[in-house]
């Protein structure tokens, strides 16, 4: 006589409660997931943000303190040693190359290892170009370093309506430890979003610059580049070298991008007219 084993199924209670368990668990270990993966991203883009600070003291110190132009028509070589020419050699990455002993990660934030991969395999000129624009980190050109282009500092014309608006060198301001070199930034290209751009603009110059508040779902160039990418914040290098999280309340305010604002301590303070303007 044959004996056989009863095999009980699941009933559908039984399945949906297993489900919710497995949803609920999900839902708890998501948020947790995601948490460590940002403090990685951001400790990471930290680290990649202060050694792009030793290498710009670096250059001030070989240079007799002067800082690292922003923007403009200087000489410069990529990483197999050919002479780069503008607009290439005016942004900054390439200028700044030798003193990451050109280990161009850190520029890419060491988290876009694999943007820095892909531009790789461009053509020579192409992957210089790629380098030159979208590096993790952009430079405050106007007012620290000196754009050329586009507010040349050694225009008579510039300094005689705006006084010594342009720090150039490290002993030109008191306020080092609060001064933005370098932020977090970004740019669009062909409606993707890229995580760096080379250069970021203050949110007053002339006039007012960026929307008056933030909306997550703006680009980063509506906020002159700057990439509110870490939770609604943004990685900020000072001139001393410390690096913070600021959020968009914190980088509004113009005491932060500009000496004369720091000096006239004025958050609102717009280039070359009243501060209530």
């Amino acid at each position: 006589m044959k004996h056989y084993i009863r095999r009980e199924a699941f009933t559908l209670i039984e399945l949906l409660v297993v489900m919710g368990i497995i949803a609920l668990l999900a839902a708890i270990t998501l948020p947790v997931v995601n948490g460590v993966k940002r403090r990685g991203l951001v400790a990471s883009e930290t680290s990649a943000a202060r050694q792009v600070m030793v290498a710009y003291a670096a250059y001030a110190a070989d240079n007799d303190g002067a800082l690292l132009p922003g923007y403009g028509d200087f000489p410069a070589q990529d990483d197999a040693g050919k002479e780069l020419h503008s607009p290439v050699s005016s942004r900054y990455p390439w200028r700044l190359a030798p003193y990451l002993s050109y280990d161009l990660r850190i520029l890419y934030g060491k988290t876009g290892d694999a943007r820095l991969v892909k531009d790789r395999q461009l053509e020579p000129e192409a992957y210089a170009y790629a380098v030159s624009v979208s590096p993790s980190f952009g430079l405050n050109t106007v007012f620290v370093g000196g754009d050329y282009k586009t507010l040349n500092p050694d225009n008579p014309r510039a300094t005689k309506a705006y006084g010594s608006f342009c720090v150039r060198r490290l002993s030109e301001t008191a306020h080092s430890s609060r001064l933005i070199v370098f932020a977090s930034a970004g740019y669009e290209s062909n409606g993707a979003k890229v995580p760096g751009y080379f250069k970021v603009e203050a949110p007053t110059g002339t006039g007012r610059r960026w929307p008056k508040k933030y909306d997550a779902s703006e680009g980063a160039a509506a906020y002159g580049h700057v990439d509110f990418r870490f939770e609604d914040r943004a990685l900020a290098a000072m001139l001393d070298g410390h690096i913070e999280l600021l959020d968009f309340t914190q980088m509004d305010d113009m005491r932060r991008w500009s000496s004369q604002a720091a000096e006239a301590d004025e958050p609102t303070w717009v280039l070359g007219q009243p501060s209530d303007s």
